[in-house]
């Protein structure tokens, strides 16, 4: 979806922003579109603009530090030539750099040992809005080490660093860049991770998280919501609260998926078997 000629001047403007020089160009063309639709004045298009990218992207940033910064950290010799064990210990401290999976810290191992107990063993996982996801998958998913990881998000800088971590820890994975408001990428995989992520993509655009759920194609996926009610808003300022655990519930007791429904102290997290 391409924005109107009238607002290209608008787009190149936001993607030389340092705040938002790192995102996928595809994004906020489609956030300018959709907020061009609701108002033609500029002022108000930048405004809707910058709240959407501060809810999608920004807002989850933890720290000073860039992600750039941290990939130099990364490749500190003094670090890269200790035994692997100690390099995994020392890249799980990155965890508490994002929002999404610092809050998941005090329950992470029984997070992934509850999830994974459910599962076969798995040889790929697919990534959605990854965010640091993958650090954490490698130290406690079981075999985390052995399977191919697939890791898709925004941000240019946090792709990157997540290749340079791959290579630190010489694990067989790679990071995209992607924008889920065209879609999920076509991409095979054993396992599908979207975690609380489909409340994101609806505040950006109305039915966005829906559309990435309808095309997952693993067998197997673990998708989860924010917690204690799993409500938020979908896009435009006048949209109500939706509870995304009702929602859900419904939605796969009309599809073929066999869920099982897993709580913790701030998130709900469904495992999906087909």
């Amino acid at each position: 979806m391409e924005p109107t000629q009238d607002f290209s001047e608008l787009v190149e403007r936001l993607t030389h922003t340092k705040n938002y020089r790192e995102l996928d160009l595809s994004f906020i063309e489609r956030l300018v579109s959709n907020a061009a639709k609701a108002s033609s004045d500029e002022k108000e298009i930048l405004k809707s603009v910058k709240h959407a990218i501060h809810q999608a992207v920004n807002a989850f940033r933890v720290g000073e530090d860039s992600y750039r910064d941290l990939a130099i950290q990364l490749g500190d010799h003094a670090i890269h030539d200790r035994p692997v064990e100690e390099r995994q210990l020392y890249a799980a401290d990155f965890l508490r750099r994002h929002a999404s999976s610092k809050e998941r810290l005090p329950f992470i191992r029984r997070y992934y040992q509850e999830i994974f107990s459910g599962l076969p063993p798995i040889r790929s996982i697919l990534d959605l809005g990854c965010g640091l996801n993958p650090i954490a998958a490698v130290s406690f998913i079981p075999n985390g080490r052995d399977l191919h990881y697939t890791a898709v998000d925004l941000p240019l800088d946090l792709v990157d660093f997540l290749n340079d971590f791959f290579q630190f820890l010489d694990l067989s994975g790679t990071a995209l860049q992607g924008n889920l408001l065209n879609g999920a990428p076509d991409i095979d995989a054993d396992l599908t991770l979207i975690q609380k992520i489909i409340p994101v993509l609806e505040r950006s655009e109305t039915g966005a998280g829906r559309r990435v759920f309808d095309e997952i194609r693993s067998p197997f996926a673990v998708v989860s919501f924010p917690a204690p009610a799993a409500k938020a808003k979908r896009s435009g300022s006048a949209a109500s609260s939706v509870d995304f655990e009702t929602e859900y519930d419904a939605i796969l007791s009309a599809s073929g998926w066999d869920s099982t429904k897993l709580r913790y102290p701030n998130e709900i997290v469904y495992v999906l078997k087909r």
